[in-house]
């Protein structure tokens, strides 16, 4: 774990993963090991979702249509750059 305590985070960001994507832990750290992509790839037209409430976007209107128990958590965040 990171002085931060941002290791825990991490393993919790894995756990995560490896339930939406129906893979172990041991499976998303190989190096070696060899996911098919198409299993997961699906045609989506945003235009089709609309962002209100607490999504963030109309990527997650996607998610919370098509799995509307759960918990949309940001993996990454963009940060807004600040001139001084």
């Amino acid at each position: 774990m990171t002085q931060e305590g941002k290791g825990i985070q991490n393993v919790d960001n894995l756990r995560m993963i490896s339930k939406v994507l129906n893979v172990s832990i041991d499976f998303l750290l190989d190096d070696e090991g060899v996911f098919d992509k198409t299993v997961i790839k699906e045609q989506i037209n945003l235009d089709d979702y609309v962002k209100e409430g607490k999504l963030r976007s109309k990527k997650d209107a996607v998610v919370y249509a098509k799995y509307p128990d759960a918990e949309i958590i940001p993996l990454l965040a963009k940060k807004k750059m600040r001139i001084i």
